[in-house]
């Protein structure tokens, strides 16, 4: 499994390359309580770039919802960052309900800074899937929560390989056209509801 992160400063302008059994460097196991934690665990034996993988199953539990995540020091406040991380996934039913990644961002003091984005393209290369999310860093985020996800897919297990995170330009404007409409409908009652007015 490969975490890559490209030169923002100092602090976290590192590659991260992991070949564990146990959780790799950086990556925690997370669920808001243990009752619906899932199985977590790194899988030697299936990935997209030929070394472990982050593996997590429904743990035959419908209401199991949890994953990994990854917290990124030193991240500059309005500036525009990418998270990119592919998947492969068995035994899913709703795809893009149960499978999700997501920025999260904290403050200095580890509150909640702004609310968290989703990873919104998707793209099929082969058997694996890539989601990819492109977010400014909130005001006051002095941080960044990469976080993936395995939610209400009890039979499922998924696979995350070759997660990046990584500082990019600001996006260029794009102008939009934008029309109102006044109106106020008229005669918009039923029969049923015409009578009963009329009764009052």
């Amino acid at each position: 499994m490969a975490f890559y992160t490209q030169p923002m400063r100092a602090l976290i302008g590192l590659v991260f390359t992991c070949a564990l059994t146990a959780a790799p460097a950086g990556w925690a196991p997370w669920a808001a309580r243990e009752e619906i934690a899932p199985n977590t665990w790194v899988d030697a034996n299936h990935s997209r770039s030929g070394n472990d993988s982050l593996a997590i199953s429904g743990a035959s539990n419908l209401g199991a919802y949890g994953g990994w995540d990854r917290v990124i020091e030193g991240v500059e406040p309005g500036k525009w960052y990418r998270a990119t991380a592919y998947y492969q996934a068995q035994g899913i039913e709703q795809e893009r309900q149960q499978v999700l990644a997501r920025l999260a961002w904290r403050k200095a003091d580890g509150k909640t800074a702004g609310r968290p984005d989703y990873a919104y393209r998707l793209e099929r290369e082969g058997a694996w899937t890539k989601l990819t999310v492109e977010a400014p860093a909130p005001e006051d985020a002095a941080s960044a929560v990469v976080e993936l996800r395995l939610g209400f897919a009890p039979k499922a297990t998924v696979w995350w390989d070759d997660i990046s995170f990584e500082p990019i330009d600001t996006p260029a404007a794009r102008p939009v056209r934008v029309s109102s409409v006044n109106l106020r409908p008229l005669s918009t009652y039923s029969k049923q509801s015409r009578w009963t007015r009329s009764r009052r």
